[in-house]
């Protein structure tokens, strides 16, 4: 329980710090069920986009569907460039598909929305019971801002 509160207060401080507003899913046609190939293709994916945007900000949390199968939800900010980020994904992978959205929310604050949406996907890889000693449960931008305080 302390391992899922401290992941998900870091996820909430890289979402608002980033000023992440839109929500990036990326899926795969097949049914894809080997976490670490979908890691290395979320790598993979990400270095394509990096090399056209390299200020882009990402944070992601995978997510597994009742059937088995690996999908990433990403942070993202701003608009994004659908054609190149589909172009990168199916690079990546070779037949999938992406969805840009802003997050649904009943408050005006999407910041806050995106983060419980991510949050309840980060829980859920928790409580799933696939969890890996020290194993990561979301990736995330390097050099993200996050205010820090000492006391």
């Amino acid at each position: 329980m302390r391992a899922i509160r401290r992941a998900r207060s870091h996820l909430r401080r890289l979402v608002l710090s980033a000023n992440a507003d839109h929500l990036l899913t990326l899926t795969y046609r097949d049914n894809v069920t080997d976490f670490d190939r979908t890691s290395a293709d979320l790598a993979r994916f990400i270095r394509r986009v990096k090399q056209y945007l390299p200020d882009w900000v990402y944070i992601a949390v995978p997510e597994r569907q009742q059937r088995g199968a690996w999908h990433w939800h990403l942070a993202v900010v701003g608009r994004q460039d659908v054609e190149l980020l589909r172009a990168a994904w199916r690079d990546a992978v070779g037949d999938g598909n992406i969805d840009v959205q802003k997050p649904k929310s009943r408050t005006a604050n999407r910041r806050l929305a995106l983060v419980k949406y991510l949050g309840k996907y980060l829980t859920k890889g928790f409580e799933d019971g696939n969890r890996v000693l020290n194993g990561h449960r979301y990736r995330a931008s390097l050099g993200i801002q996050v205010p820090c305080q000492t006391i």
